[in-house]
């Protein structure tokens, strides 16, 4: 709720007529208190007395009038709700040419507040627009209102302030809430007592819990539910009735998204304080809020878990059509779209009727909502309506229109990444695509647009990496010789960004009294950054430099001989698409996986991290039977990895045997990186042959990530290796000095860190004069927290990736990392690729080997050994003695199951 100061002050009449009298009396009814019930009354009384009051007779009078006449405008339910609004700001303007900056300065900021919340409301011109300005007149305000001198309206404004960032559409979506928490929480320093004002920063403080970001999503819906109630103490239904209901409202959506508790009782909770909402807004009285409330009740019914799912469905269509009979087109354009938007997503669930009939009336109203929910206009509701109606198209294989809803969302997608602010608001953009690109790629693909499947799947993958390595690995000679000045700017900028993202890693972020300072700072070096860009952009051949990745990029990623292959699952099926030279030209050929759907991939991972989860338990819990968790775990990778064979690299076989590539780059889209697909086998005349020994295999996060790590490829003489870091309590390493030594005997004059000298501080300063990296010690994954997953170096110090981010190295060939788990991406972002090999990777280095699983210490050095012999005495690839060393090794008897060898992997060339 926001908070429209009346901006009062008493007359001076001496002597009253008639019409004086009269003044009087509607002067006394206008200054009070109203509800919007009020409203057209309090309309006609202030229209009246501005007949009986000239500006030239009373100036400060009639401001005072214009401005409580807007404020009534602004807040009736009656009448042109589009209308009310022009007119409220015409006389808040009309108010402000009395009450000027300079002589009514509080009067004049408190107008501007008023203003602010009527543009926050508007519905005529562009809606970002409005919003973009209601901010600005809050600020405004902000300057010269200030906490000291005028504490009431200062709080007032920031309280305004605080529910407009909730309803911002441009900016970084995440910090735009975080801005709303920051504002409400500095109204509340006033706030000396529990009152009306209090409970309406209250109440703003809920919405801003229930649309947070950051932090834990359980927690910020029990913050909101918290702020309601804390409202509801003031605000009764006795006392404020309209102020009640629009709590019990807020409430209501709290529990719909609650994630603690019952769900079916939450969602009881949020259908009963709906319909407590309901007996104060009705349609003839409050028929914007009644809609609002039909509209969400109509959620709720979508959602609901007891009674009969066909009937609930039944009543949340009944509940949209009563919500629309208010929310037209033309009165509330984006309030239309989002209500059908929700009565496509109940026709999508519908169980009664023809369920042809009800997909083409999912499908209609979703693209309705569109009409009004464009890219540009409302990225984050485009994004999600889209999505939902291209998986639409997608359930039923029309993949046409499937692919072009996809395409409207991804345009959506990249306005949203765009304006995030910090890395982390990047990362809950990305989190929020989820699968949107994946899909994309397969349904452009069976739509036979191969290239823009191609870019699709690019374009979702390991953007945070290919972003960071496109613009802090540029080649900018020529726009040094051809535009020194961009050059030096655009140095200039990036290296203010590179240290600003720098303190948010170390926890410097935009929380409580750091969030304007950071924040601003990034803003500003944001806009320097763009501002290079333009004029970078204007000399030849840099005209879409630092752009989304297009077809251009990919296609000079690729080499001859060396094919890139993008691999993704989406419902119903799979596709891989082998991108290859030859030549000068460069194509893309689509191979139909049938197999490889969404459902049997998660089937995989079910029966992979099942077996897995229990053998690591059944190692250190002897309870445990151990030996059956290890037959399980041994005989669940015989199981998946033959069945990766059959689904996804046979289908490719005959396709990349034609091309007789020297080796394949792989791009596994989603959480088929977590698998070994190297290790796909099958049985050739009662002999296993796995998938790299007919082909070498090279995983790779993206084609940018490709060509940038090609530029690091050269020398590889200067080796740093780690050899055993002391630890306290972590099992000793006994095969690894002997492992660290010949190692190092293939290099000349190594530097060698052993036992307590492996401290991630000596590390860290080795790295940079480092080419080769090996490290043999102990490594673990964080899955919550990908960042923090490392490697254990001296006194039990983690050297992690969010470390390696801090490496900006000029140029390293391999990192080797000779430790359990140290392969494996973070589960939440599976496309971003947060791993130790492409962490290293965006340090500098060419490539990196990591690994799956934990593995044996013992075959892992023997491993290592024969990998370092192949590559640098017999003179083959690294992803080549790889595979070679690999092979060998399962020669031995001993070691002749994947889970000896297979979880190592080559990232990069």
């Amino acid at each position: 709720m926001g908070n429209r100061k009346k901006g009062l002050r008493s007359t001076d009449s001496k002597h009253l007529d008639t019409e004086g009298l009269e003044l009087s009396n509607i002067l006394r009814e206008v200054r009070r208190p109203a509800q919007m019930a009020d409203m057209p009354r309090r309309i006609k009384l202030s229209q009246r007395a501005l007949e009986l009051v000239s500006r030239q007779q009373n100036p400060t009078l009639w401001a005072e009038l214009q401005n409580g006449l807007a404020n009534g405008l602004a807040r009736s339910p009656h009448g042109d709700r589009a209308d009310n609004i022009e007119q409220a700001v015409e006389h808040y303007r009309q108010a402000l040419k009395v009450y000027t900056e300079k002589d009514f300065p509080i009067d004049w900021a408190n107008t501007c507040s008023n203003l602010a919340l009527t543009f926050a409301n508007r519905i005529k011109g562009n809606r970002a627009d409005n919003i973009e300005q209601a901010i600005d007149y809050c600020i405004h305000a902000l300057n010269v209102c200030i906490e000291k001198n005028s504490p009431k309206s200062w709080a007032n404004i920031h309280g305004n302030l605080g529910l407009i960032c909730t309803k911002r559409i441009r900016g970084d979506r995440s910090e735009n809430v975080e801005q709303s928490i920051y504002h409400c929480n500095q109204a509340l320093k006033v706030c000396k007592k529990v009152d009306f004002f209090w409970a309406s920063i209250q109440n703003n403080l809920s919405i801003a819990y229930i649309r947070r970001i950051k932090g834990e999503r359980a927690d910020n819906i029990e913050q909101a539910i918290d702020h309601c109630k804390k409202t509801l103490k003031v605000y009764t239904e006795k006392d404020f009735p309209e102020d009640w209901a629009m709590t019990e409202n807020n409430l209501a959506n709290a529990y719909s998204d609650r994630i603690r508790g019952d769900p079916a009782e939450n969602i009881e909770q949020a259908i009963k304080h709906y319909r407590q909402a309901l007996k104060v807004y009705t349609e003839k009285d409050f028929p914007e809020d009644w809609a609002r409330t039909e509209n969400n009740l109509a959620n709720a019914y979508s959602g609901r878990i007891r009674g009969d799912r066909a009937e609930n469905i039944e009543q949340a269509i009944e509940h949209c059509h009563q919500a629309l009979k208010v929310r037209t087109q033309k009165d509330f354009p984006e309030d239309w779209a989002m209500t059908k938007n929700n009565l496509a997503n109940a026709y999508r669930g519908r169980i009664r009727g023809d369920r042809a009939e009800n997909i083409e009336q999912a499908i209609e109203h979703y693209s309705l909502s569109l009409k009004i929910y464009t890219p540009k206009g409302f990225p984050n509701r485009c994004r999600g309506t889209s999505y939902r109606l291209g998986n639409l198209f997608l359930e039923v294989q029309r993949y046409f229109p499937a692919a072009d809803a996809y395409s409207t969302a991804m345009d959506a997608a990249e306005e949203l990444y765009i304006s995030s602010i910090f890395q982390a608001s990047r990362e809950a953009e990305l989190a929020e695509t989820h699968d949107l690109y994946r899909r994309a790629g397969y349904s452009l693909a069976k739509s036979n647009k191969l290239k823009e499947a191609a870019v699709a799947l690019e374009r979702g993958r390991a953007r945070g990496l290919g972003d960071s390595l496109a613009r802090d690995r540029a080649d900018l000679e020529k726009v040094r010789k051809v535009d020194s000045r961009a050059y030096e700017l655009y140095r200039q900028a990036v290296e203010e960004l590179q240290n600003l993202e720098s303190q948010e890693r170390k926890g410097d972020s935009a929380e409580g009294k750091d969030l304007p300072p950071l924040r601003d700072l990034m803003m500003q070096a944001r806009s320097r950054l763009d501002r290079a860009l333009d004029r970078i952009r204007r000399i030849p051949g840099y005209e879409s430099f630092l752009a989304e990745p297009g077809w251009e990029e990919i296609a000079t990623a690729v080499v001859e001989g060396q094919p890139l292959v993008y691999i993704a699952a989406a419902p119903g099926g799979g596709v891989a698409l082998i991108v290859s030279r030859s030549g000068g030209d460069v194509s893309v050929q689509a191979v139909d996986m049938d197999g490889l759907s969404e459902e049997r991939l998660q089937e995989h991972l079910k029966t992979w991290f099942e077996a897995y989860g229990g053998w690591k338990k059944a190692r250190h819990d002897v309870s445990l039977d151990y030996g059956k968790a290890d037959d399980k775990w041994f005989n669940a990778i015989e199981a998946v990895t033959g069945q990766l064979w059959r689904e996804v690299a046979e289908p490719m076989y005959a396709a990349l045997k034609s091309l007789k590539a020297d080796q394949a780059f792989l791009i596994t889209i989603g959480l088929l990186a977590l698998l070994p697909l190297h290790a796909a086998w099958r049985d050739e005349g009662g002999r296993r042959e796995y998938f790299q020994d007919w082909l070498p295999i090279s995983y790779i996060p993206s084609a940018r990530t490709l060509s940038h790590a090609r530029r690091n490829s050269e020398s590889a003489d200067r080796l740093v290796a780690i050899d055993e870091p002391r630890q306290f309590n972590a099992p000793r390493l006994k095969s690894s000095r002997d492992e660290v030594l010949a190692i190092s005997s293939h290099f000349h004059d190594p530097q060698i860190l052993e036992q307590e000298n492996a401290t991630s501080r000596a590390v860290l300063e080795a790295l940079p004069e480092a080419q080769v990296a090996h490290f043999s010690c102990h490594g673990g994954a964080n899955w919550s927290d990908p960042e923090k997953s490392g490697l254990i170096m001296a006194n039990d110090e983690m050297l992690t990736i969010k470390d390696l981010f801090e490496l900006h190295l000029a140029g390293a060939r391999l990192a080797t990392l000779s430790a359990c788990e140290t392969g494996v991406p973070g589960a939440r972002l599976p496309d971003e690729v947060v791993s130790l090999p492409s962490a290293f990777i965006r340090a500098g280095f060419a490539g990196a080997i990591g690994s799956l699983w934990t593995v044996s210490e013992k075959s892992t050095a023997m491993l290592m050994i024969r990998f370092y012999q192949l590559w640098r005495a017999e003179g083959k690839q690294p992803v080549q003695a790889l595979a070679r060393a690999q092979k060998e090794l399962r020669e031995d008897t001993r070691f002749w199951h994947p889970s000896y060898w297979a979880a190592f992997y080559m990232t990069g060339v």
